[in-house]
């Protein structure tokens, strides 16, 4: 007498002992029972005895098939009235029909694989029914046709099949309360506790260690562990267990196109196929497209994945649905925080970027220093570089300034003495390929496409790989891939990396790679060990960018970029953008009252003086100070306007007050003369207005010529010319020096003026007459009659005759020391002529020519 089955057991427990009864009493070869559940037609927990137990999953398969065709042709009508074993299945007859099947010639007349296959001559199948409710199926199959039951035995098979559909009924009816209870415990625990702002990392993993035991206790299972995501997506961590040995507490996944399930099974059952555990079931914790982490559940049945009672499979799923609620809550948290940090660090930054009178390198010495900040790990990067960029002369694209930082060694950089501006740290790694400024840019550089494209780029290492070699985890956005060149300036490609190209941009250069990564930069700078950030910032988005941030990792240090480091580089692009800006217009406010200080010091340097070469040499300097040019000359007109001479220069001046022009040689200077407006010349080389001699003699590569107009009318021209390099003058240059050359024209002017009256002076008071003979005494009634209405000193010389200077003797200074007019009638001797003496440096213009001349007749005049 066999003791009847406990109701108090599990599921898997009831069930073999309602299949060792059966047999029991039975007596058949091969006693099996499979469950069934109504509201998904579903059959589940298998059991049998008499075959083997890894067969249950193929006969399982061909028990939903035969219903599944079934249910198919009765949603299409074309079950026929009369339902026979043949058509459908034993199963699905069984199913359908409710009624118990006796097959005493079962090769004939069911002739199914498993008849065959077992070699079964006789079966008799039972449905466990509890009321309308149909529980399961009991299987009795005989390999001898003479162990078949009779009438009597099948009413006892069915009395035992009743009383085992009753105790089924009570035990899913337990383990649906078991899973209720278990999930109430469970929402209390993860729910109440884990939203505390108290609730750390060590007392959520000490809760999610109780609602696993919790589970294993509703569940009847015999292990589980809980694993999540690390911060960069590429790996599983195990947060707790319930196992009889240690589980892994890493996930790896070596290779990508294998599931996270797969190989977190994988990996678990071999750390636990020596304690007999398998895994069962693995449920994705939070969303199924991008979960927090896994529940896996283990147990030392095999089939215990197909033998679970319809809600214990429900609990383990709103299980895990709370284990990831209280994971997110805590990521959330943690999100939070870093979302705190990361604030703090973006107010650093904007401190460190806003200082008073901080320049725009100072800027972004700023924030390289903090980008590379090992205490923000949004920001912990390896290297960082800001480029601004600017338009160069040739309509091409240059990088004007560029700021680098590094914080590890792997990156190719050199040391800097002093730390960078806003940095916390004492010194300063700068990238080698930071210090080139005034670089220009191929047209399809990668910062020249993120610039006009506004486009983040991130590149991967050389050669290309795998897209997980550039970003873990997934992209929000629409995203574009492609392998973009490596190429030298000679068009030589040394190969190709992979880079994913952020958001949906115009490409405008057809099937070709959308840029091109300069060869000389990628070689000098290691390049091909980085994986490198580009993103553009800027205040307007209508036009170019005004710069580009670059930053990333060493391949070495096997960390990625992932999207949240992309966003939080977005937030701090636009904050270093008004920080630029706001330098700019510094600099731009600052270097204006320079220029106007140095106006106005020019001005009052320039009126200060009345001395024309003085005035000449300051116009000359100053002009050249004024807009930063190697060379100032100053070219003036001659009295009859038809050539021009060289007045002055700020540098090699006695070699340009040589240089003369009549009307007749082509020169720049008369055609600035003659137009009254500027000329700007960018080339001196391949100007037809420009003499190549001057060119050569003066090293000129590229000059602005102004007009010097006083009153009026042109007196003469300024030339601002650049010897070491092209330079086309801003329209705002020429303007500015415009300006105070109409001022320097007044001056020139005025000093020419004060010049001639000096020279009128001179000519007025110091004449010399030449010899006192009969000439020279009717000259010096002339003289007499002339002194009453100017001031004016005469000398008397004797004729440099032979033997004059002996005759002389002692008295040859008398007639230079002398100044009295009375004095003259001593001087004895005849000439018939007279000069006038002209100071050493200075020009006797012709009107004071004129009024000398009219003084008498024969006079000689001595410059």
């Amino acid at each position: 007498m066999r003791p009847p089955v406990e109701t108090n057991s599990g599921l898997s427990a009831v069930l073999r002992g309602v299949v060792a009864d059966l047999q029991h009493a039975s007596g058949a070869d091969i006693v099996s029972i499979f469950l069934y559940e109504e509201a998904t037609h579903t059959y589940y927990a298998p059991f049998a005895t008499g075959q083997p137990q890894e067969s249950l999953l193929d006969s399982l398969t061909d028990m939903r098939e035969q219903l599944a065709r079934y249910l198919t042709d009765a949603e299409q009508g074309k079950v026929p009235d009369e339902l026979g074993v043949h058509q459908y299945g034993s199963t699905a007859w069984i199913t359908v029909t409710r009624q118990r099947l006796i097959a005493r010639d079962a090769p004939s007349e069911i002739d199914s694989t498993f008849i065959r296959r077992y070699q079964v001559q006789s079966t008799i199948g039972l449905p466990l029914l509890a009321g309308d409710r149909l529980l399961g199926l009991v299987y009795l199959n005989y390999r001898s046709r003479d162990k078949a039951p009779d009438d009597s035995g099948l009413k006892e098979l069915e009395r035992r099949a009743s009383a085992a559909a009753a105790v089924v009924q009570a035990v899913l009816a337990g383990a649906e309360r078991t899973a209720l209870e278990g999930l109430a415990r469970l929402t209390g625990l993860l729910t109440a506790q884990v939203g505390d702002s108290s609730t750390n990392v060590k007392e959520l993993r000490r809760l999610l260690s109780i609602a696993l035991a919790d589970l294993l206790m509703a569940s009847n299972l015999d292990g589980a562990a809980i694993y999540q995501f690390g911060s960069q997506r590429t790996s599983l961590e195990l947060v707790t267990a319930h196992l009889r040995v240690a589980a892994p507490v890493r996930i790896d996944r070596p290779d990508h196109s294998t599931s996270w399930e797969a190989a977190l099974s994988t990996t678990v059952s071999a750390a636990t196929a020596e304690a007999e555990l398998h895994p069962v079931a693995t449920y994705a914790l939070g969303h199924a497209h991008e979960p927090h982490g896994y529940l896996v559940v283990l147990s030392r049945d095999r089939l215990a994945t197909v033998r679970r009672a319809p809600p214990t499979d429900m609990m383990l799923k709103a299980g895990a649905e709370l284990i990831g609620g209280a994971l997110a809550s805590e990521r959330l948290i943690a999100d939070l925080e870093n979302s705190n940090r990361l604030l703090g660090a973006l107010g650093d930054m904007n401190s460190a970027m806003l200082q008073p009178g901080s320049t725009r390198h100072d800027v972004i010495d700023a924030v390289v220093g903090h980008l590379t900040d090992a205490d923000v790990p949004e920001f912990d990067y390896n290297f960082a570089t800001v480029y601004l960029l600017e338009d160069g002369e040739d309509q091409g694209v240059l990088v004007r300034m560029a700021a680098g930082a590094a914080a590890t060694a792997a990156i190719n950089a050199t040391e800097t003495s002093k730390s960078a501006a806003g940095s916390r740290q004492s010194h300063s790694r700068v990238p080698r390929w930071a210090l080139e400024e005034d670089r220009a840019l191929a047209e399809d550089d990668v910062l020249v496409h993120v610039a006009q494209a506004w486009q983040p780029v991130i590149v991967g290492p050389f050669p290309a790989g795998d897209r997980s070699d550039v970003i873990t985890g997934g992209i929000p956005v629409p995203a574009t891939w492609a392998e973009v060149p490596v190429v030298r300036s000679d068009g030589t490609v040394l190969g190709h990396v992979l880079a994913c190209l952020i958001g949906e941009k115009e490409q405008p250069r057809g099937d070709g790679p959308p840029f091109t990564l300069a060869g000389e930069v990628f070689e000098k700078g290691g390049h091909k060990d980085l994986i490198r950030i580009f993103l553009p910032f800027g205040t307007d988005q209508g036009r170019r960018a005004s710069g580009v941030l670059e930053v990333g990792y060493h391949r070495s240090f096997e960390r990625r970029p992932d999207w949240g480091q992309v966003e939080a580089l977005r937030a701090a692009a636009a904050q270093i953008a008004g920080a630029v800006e706001t330098a700019r217009l510094y600099e731009d406010a600052r270097r204006h009252a320079e220029q106007l200080e140095l106006v106005a010091e020019i001005s009052k340097a320039i009126a200060s003086s009345i001395d024309l070469d003085q005035t000449l040499r300051l116009v000359a300097q100053n002009l050249s100070r004024l807009v930063n040019a190697s060379l100032c000359q100053i070219a003036l007109l001659e009295e009859d306007r038809e050539g021009w001479y060289g007045a002055a220069a700020s540098d090699l001046e006695e070699l340009w007050r040589r240089q003369h022009a009549e009307r007749t040689q082509p020169s720049f200077v008369f055609d600035v003369l003659d137009s009254g407006e500027p000329v700007v010349i960018d080339d001196t080389a391949s100007s037809s207005q420009v003499d190549p001699a001057y060119a050569r003699a003066f090293r000129v590569q590229s000059l602005m010529a102004l007009p010097l107009v006083a009153d009026g009318q042109p007196i003469g021209a300024a030339i601002l010319a650049e010897r070491e390099r092209h330079r086309t003058f801003t329209p705002e240059e020429v303007q500015r020096a415009q300006s105070l050359a109409l001022q320097a024209a007044v001056a020139i002017k005025n000093a020419r003026l004060h010049a001639l009256a000096e020279e009128e002076r001179h000519l007025q008071k110091d004449f010399v007459l030449i010899g006192f003979g009969q000439w020279g005494q009717k000259a010096y009634q002339h003289l007499l009659t002339l002194k009453q209405f100017f001031n004016f000193r005469t000398h008397v010389v004797e004729q440099d005759a032979p033997g004059a200077r002996e005759r002389l003797g002692a008295s040859w200074r008398w007639p230079w020391c002398c100044w009295d007019c009375s004095c003259l009638r001593r001087s004895t001797g005849c000439c018939s002529t007279f000069s006038i003496p002209v100071r050493t440096g200075s020009r006797l213009r012709r009107p004071a020519l004129d009024r000398v001349g009219g003084l008498g007749h024969g006079l000689r005049l001595h410059g």
